[in-house]
């Protein structure tokens, strides 16, 4: 009951937000409409072409120090997540760390789209580089990975994407099954509505997606893209990664994410 109450009081502030969120602000957002009405219909917005090419080398050129790093120095006094079984890499507050990172992408305005969509309060946390490796261990046994079926929360949660490497069926697209932000938590997912984080945190397996999508007729989207790609994502929907194939294209990332932080971002390091 108590999931259900904190349910229609955060639902009834966003809308609210939403509602009396100012006209000419909007318009201050390049491709705002766009973005609203992919979100709003599919749960997920791509944005090719979003930075130019000069733009998308000097990032690039810029990370090669940092993707030495995160892949394969000593992180003392940095914050990463360093997963080798997952084959994830993660660099945050990366915001500090990239001159240009943060010119084209982490103080953008469009960003505070999540201002919009979610919340006047909405903080944006885990600023990151993230880079995809082939993984060490067999999907199969990584139960909690995020290359499989997951929501993140059923509190809104907006990711921006900022992709710096072209991205293949075999460079490990995201996948994202269109319209299933919008579905009520308890058709997804009753054991999260009931029991929050608990269990297995939001996962689902192949067979119950598969009954999803026939019941509500949705679509899965393969998120394949160039360089320069900005995705947006409602972490409510459903969606997973998806392991990479290829050794000498690793998926690279610039990622920022947004929700109503009631406590601070502060992950412990990693490096498994």
């Amino acid at each position: 009951m108590k999931y259900l109450i904190s349910y229609f009081i955060y639902y009834f502030s966003v809308y609210l937000n939403r509602g009396f969120f100012k006209i000419f602000e909007r318009k201050k957002f390049k491709n705002f409409n766009q973005i609203s009405e992919d979100i709003h219909n599919y749960g997920v917005c791509v944005l090719p072409d979003f930075i130019k090419f000069k733009q998308i080398k000097l990032i690039n050129d810029e990370l090669i120090p940092l993707k030495e790093l995160i892949l394969n120095r000593d992180l003392k006094g940095y914050r990463y997540n360093r997963n080798r079984d997952q084959g994830y890499f993660r660099l945050f507050k990366l915001k500090k760390l990239s001159k240009f990172g943060s010119k084209f992408f982490f103080n953008m305005k469009i960003l505070d789209f999540s201002k919009y969509y979610i919340s006047q309060s909405c903080e944006y946390y885990q600023d990151m580089l993230e880079l995809r490796q082939p993984m060490k261990k067999n999907l199969k046994d990584l139960k909690y990975s995020s290359d499989h079926y997951h929501i993140d929360d059923w509190k809104i949660r907006l990711k921006f994407f900022l992709v710096l490497s072209d991205v293949t069926m075999r460079d490990g697209p995201m996948r994202y099954i269109k319209g299933s932000h919008k579905l009520a938590l308890f058709k997804k997912k009753k054991e999260y509505f009931d029991n929050g984080k608990k269990g297995n945190y939001g996962h689902f397996t192949k067979k119950e997606v598969s009954k999803i999508k026939k019941k509500f007729k949705l679509k899965e989207a393969i998120l394949t893209c160039k360089r320069g790609t900005l995705i947006i994502a409602d972490g409510r929907g459903i969606h997973r990664g998806t392991p990479l194939e290829r050794r000498n294209n690793p998926r690279t990332q610039l990622s920022i994410y947004s929700d109503i932080r009631k406590v601070k971002w502060n992950p412990k390091n990693f490096d498994g």
